[in-house]
């Protein structure tokens, strides 16, 4: 018969509760990791639509250029001056490279041909509860077009609630910045206030004339409780694209 005296005992227990401690541990580490990586899995779908609606916002700004063209009509820069962040943060995160962030675009005093929705940056929230149809009169978008309505989740048989309020939390601003024309020679006119130097980039040998915008277009997304009306910002992030009319 085998015995075991206390300190043998004394010392299994101590072992026993070592290794439960450390499993314990093991557990409480492989939970932190999993709702780590589960949190950085939202993040970046977040950031993914973010980005998703800052492109949405320069295919807006082309559709308003091309329909504007349409009409031989192309805005100068006669808005402005941007001399500050609006106060809906977008261009918060743009910076041009050329010393503070908007007098140097187009070389024009930061000045801008338009910016969308409807001259509303005096604030960082978001309506949920207007109807895009209301909306898209272009008079009660506020700060920021929800993305629902430029999917046009309302009209989509396959869209259900869920999905246009998700949609719902995501929007986009735009400002356009007219940069100037070229001719067949790459000449510097500009019926702007915004003129282009000589170089290549802006010739147009087989046009008569080309007119450059650049858009630079803020995606957000938005804190929302699911039921009040206003959505606040919370996180924004820009995008900028070059546009070519030709005449």
């Amino acid at each position: 018969m085998i015995h075991m005296n206390k300190t043998q005992r004394g010392f299994a227990l101590v072992i026993s509760l070592l290794l439960l401690l450390m499993m314990t541990v093991m557990g409480i580490t492989m939970i932190a990791r999993s709702n780590l990586n589960t949190n950085m899995s939202v993040e970046y779908d977040k950031s993914e639509h973010i980005f998703i609606a800052a492109e949405a916002g320069i295919e807006h700004a082309r559709r308003y250029l091309e329909n504007m063209s349409s009409k031989n009509q192309y805005p100068g820069n006669n808005k402005g001056p941007l001399t500050a962040t609006p106060a809906n943060r977008c261009l918060a995160d743009y910076k041009d490279g050329q010393g503070s962030p908007y007098d140097t675009l187009g070389k024009d005093s930061g000045k801008y041909a338009y910016t969308f929705p409807a001259q509303q940056t005096n604030g960082v929230v978001l309506n949920t509860q207007m109807s895009c149809k209301n909306l898209n009169s272009g008079q009660n978008d506020k700060n920021f077009r929800r993305m629902d309505c430029e999917f046009d989740l309302d009209n989509d048989a396959t869209s259900n609630q869920n999905e246009r309020n998700f949609f719902k939390t995501f929007g986009f601003s735009y400002y356009i910045f007219y940069e100037g024309e070229s001719s067949t020679a790459g000449g510097s006119g500009s019926s702007g206030v915004g003129t282009v130097g000589t170089s290549s980039q802006y010739a147009a040998s087989k046009q008569d004339s080309a007119y450059y915008y650049q858009v630079i277009s803020c995606g957000a997304s938005f804190a929302w409780d699911g039921k009040s009306q206003n959505a606040t910002l919370k996180q924004i992030q820009s995008l900028e694209a070059r546009i070519k009319l030709e005449k």
